[in-house]
C-alpha cells in the first residue's frame, strides 16, 4: 500500500472513530461476583446484592424475628475424636433487616442432607439430619444445639397450627409421628402414607403428598383422620428433600407440581378440596414459596424464578438467571426475598408493594 492510500485509510479510520460497543445485557452486577440475574423487566423485585453466607440445603425464616436460617456443607469425611468420619457443617443466622450475620457455627455430622424448619413461637431450630436418624433442636439466636432427638424422618419437621406438636414422616413414607413440642415425646402415630407434609392454618389441616398416588391428601391436624383427597395429574413422587408442595395461610390454597416434568404448576383451594388451576411454568421446578402478604408465589423453576399473581392464578414475571435457582425464602415480614443459587451464593431482592 502506497503512503498516500495509507494516509487516506488513516483519515477514515479517524473519521469514523472507534468501532460501536454492543450494549450490555439487562444483568445486574453484584460486588467481587459475575453477573448473577437478569433484571425483573416487570419490576416486582428489585435486587440487593449478596449476602455474606452460603447454602447448600433449603433456607427457612422466622418472619417475626427477621432470621434467616441457613446450612451448608463445608467438608467432608472429616474424622472426628472417636476416628469417625463426619461430615462438617456449618450453620448460620442471618438478619434479614441489615443482612449482617448475627451466629455462624460448625459441627461434625454423620449427614449428608439437613433439612431445616424455623418455631418462631419456641425460637427455636428444627434441624432433620437426613442418614442418621435423628433431629437436632438449636437455639434460634446462637444455632447452639440444645437437644438431639432419635428420628427417622427424610423430611422437614411440620408444626401444628396450635404450636403444641410436631409432625414427622418415617423415612420410608409409611406413617406420620406426632411429636410434643414441649417434651419431643410421641403422643401419636397415624398410619398415612405420603412423600411430604405441610401445614395449613386456616383450615387446621395437614395436607400431604401421598406416596405413589396421584392426590393431595387433607387430614386433620388433631385426629390425623382423612378429610378428603384433591386429586391432580400423574406425576412420579417420591421421598426427597425438595420443598415442592406450599400452602397460603391466608387464602388456604396449596401449590405444587403437577405432571411428571413438574412443567405445570397445580393451584388447590383446601377448604373446597378443588383443583382450581393448572399454570405452565417449566421443567425442574426446584421450591415453591407463598408471601401470603402480597398474595404473590415464587417458584425456583431452573434457571429462572417465576412470579405469580396468587389471587389471578396468573404469571407476573420470570426472571433469568446464569446458575441454576435451587431455593428461595421469604420475610414476609419484610417482603424481601432470598434466592439460593446452585453455586450456594445467596441473593437478596426486595419485593414491590402490591398494586
Amino acid at each position: 500500500m502506497s503512503l498516500i492510500n495509507a494516509c487516506r485509510l488513516l483519515g477514515v479510520l479517524l473519521t469514523l472513530g472507534p468501532a460501536p460497543q454492543a450494549s450490555p445485557p439487562p444483568f445486574l452486577y453484584a460486588t467481587h461476583h459475575p453477573q448473577f440475574i437478569e433484571k425483573d423487566p416487570k419490576g416486582v423485585l428489585t435486587y440487593i446484592g449478596i449476602v455474606p453466607v452460603r447454602s447448600t440445603m433449603p433456607m427457612v425464616i422466622d418472619s417475626q424475628a427477621h432470621r434467616l436460617y441457613l446450612a451448608w456443607l463445608a467438608a467432608t469425611n472429616e474424622k472426628n475424636e472417636d476416628d469417625h468420619t463426619h461430615n462438617i457443617w456449618r450453620f448460620a443466622i442471618l438478619d434479614t433487616r441489615t443482612d449482617k450475620v448475627l451466629a455462624s457455627v460448625k459441627y461434625a455430622l454423620p449427614a449428608s442432607g439437613v433439612l431445616l424448619t424455623a418455631d418462631p413461637a419456641r425460637k427455636r431450630i428444627y434441624a432433620v439430619l437426613d442418614g442418621c436418624d435423628r433431629f437436632l433442636v438449636m437455639d434460634g439466636a446462637s444455632a447452639a444445639i440444645v437437644r438431639t432427638q432419635a428420628c427417622q424422618s427424610a423430611t422437614p419437621v411440620a408444626i401444628s397450627p396450635d404450636k403444641d406438636r410436631l409432625y414427622m414422616l418415617d423415612k420410608d413414607g409409611q406413617s406420620i409421628h406426632v411429636l410434643s413440642a414441649q417434651t419431643f415425646h410421641e403422643i401419636d402415630q397415624w398410619s398415612i402414607r405420603a412423600a411430604y407434609l405441610t401445614v395449613c392454618p386456616r383450615q387446621q389441616a395437614l395436607c400431604s403428598i401421598l406416596s405413589g398416588s396421584d392426590a393431595v391428601e387433607v387430614i386433620d391436624c388433631k385426629t390425623g383422620q382423612p378429610r378428603a383427597s384433591i386429586p391432580f395429574a400423574p406425576r412420579r413422587w417420591q421421598n426427597n428433600q425438595n420443598l415442592k408442595i406450599a400452602v397460603n395461610p391466608v387464602t388456604g390454597r396449596l401449590y405444587t407440581p403437577n405432571g411428571s416434568q413438574d412443567e405445570r404448576l397445580a393451584v388447590m383451594d383446601v377448604a373446597t378440596h378443588r383443583l382450581l388451576r393448572t399454570v405452565s411454568i417449566g421443567p425442574f421446578l426446584n421450591q415453591i414459596a407463598v408471601d401470603p402478604m402480597t398474595d404473590r408465589v415464587f417458584v425456583a423453576a431452573g434457571y429462572q424464578i417465576v412470579v405469580l399473581d396468587g389471587k389471578m392464578n396468573t404469571i407476573l414475571t420470570k426472571i433469568g438467571s446464569r446458575d441454576q435457582v435451587d431455593t428461595i425464602s421469604i420475610d414476609t415480614g419484610l417482603s424481601k426475598i432470598y434466592v439460593c443459587l446452585r453455586c450456594g451464593l445467596v441473593l437478596a431482592f426486595q419485593e414491590a408493594p402490591r398494586r
